[in-house]
């Protein structure tokens, strides 16, 4: 493997149907990446082991129901890794937090899928849990149900989505000062 680690993340609107996951999975192995964060799969915790057989890799889900919610870490055996910590949002299936090394560089890696209610305390926690790792290497993916700048993301809104759990992102930004990679790379998208 070269010395870069691929990461995909993607909301997949609900894999519950096996035709829909299978095709899913084989356009996913398709792009040769190391780590993929999906959202929304409409998993729960229960459905790991036939999840994992058929990823035939190490899969992680954290989910409640199977008709809504739910995120899930699959990982690839094209390249080597060490879990250290895992930590769940045992309540809504909302959120994976892990604490991994690779090519013996810690960080931390977030697939989280924000709630569709303006609910800034779900924030609130992601960020004390974030905080409880210890560590500057962070990467937060997902889908996280708001626009932190609706005049490039939204267009004909008549009212922000989510304003009060918006914000709070924007604390944790200004925090955590991450770098949002999609808006690095299109900066006039």
């Amino acid at each position: 493997m070269d010395s870069s680690l691929k990461i995909l993340s993607m909301n997949c609107r609900g894999l519950g149907d096996k035709q829909k996951r299978r095709d899913v999975f084989q356009y996913l192995k398709q792009k040769h990446t190391n780590i993929i964060c999906l959202q929304d799969v409409h998993f729960n915790d229960k459905k790991e082991p036939i999840i994992e057989a058929e990823w035939r890799f190490k899969t992680l889900i954290c989910g409640y129901t199977t008709a809504a919610r739910g995120v899930t870490i699959l990982f690839n055996n094209n390249f080597e890794y060490k879990l250290n910590k895992i930590c769940k949002d045992t309540i809504s299936g909302n959120f994976i937090i892990i604490d991994i090394e690779v090519s013996q560089k810690r960080f931390i890696l977030a697939n989280i899928y924000g709630p569709n209610e303006d609910n800034p305390k779900f924030y609130q926690n992601i960020q004390s849990k974030l905080q409880n790792f210890q560590c500057e290497n962070m990467i937060i993916c997902g889908d996280w149900n708001l626009t932190l700048n609706p005049e490039k993301d939204t267009f004909n809104y008549k009212h922000v989505n989510n304003p009060k759990a918006r914000l709070q992102v924007l604390k944790l930004c200004d925090e955590l000062d991450p770098v949002d990679v999609w808006r690095y790379s299109n900066e006039n998208k």
